[in-house]
């Protein structure tokens, strides 16, 4: 098992491959990493994320790897027509 602490801004080039334990102060700068991941390849500018969003990203149980908090956050980013992104952006599962 592969575990992260996201102690930098910097991530391990095989993290994506990777199996995570991760704590839930992770989620927050992983969250953050994608915003700006997904604000440098488009003319948008998602800033923020809802405290209720962050509570859901952060207790869901990611069954998978990194890629799973990636995809939450990508479908949200496409969603969001403002610059925060709020729970109902999130994929349904995460929101049942």
């Amino acid at each position: 098992m592969f575990a992260v602490r996201c102690t930098t801004r910097r991530f391990p080039g095989n993290l994506y491959n990777s199996k995570l334990v991760w704590g839930e102060e992770d989620v927050p700068l992983l969250i953050e990493h994608f915003l700006e991941k997904y604000n440098g390849i488009t003319d948008r500018r998602i800033e923020n994320v809802s405290p209720e969003a962050i509570e859901l990203l952060m207790t869901y149980p990611y069954p998978g790897n990194i890629r799973e908090l990636e995809h939450a956050v990508e479908h949200a980013f496409i969603l969001c027509r403002g610059d925060t992104i709020l729970s109902q952006h999130l994929p349904r599962e995460m929101t049942e």
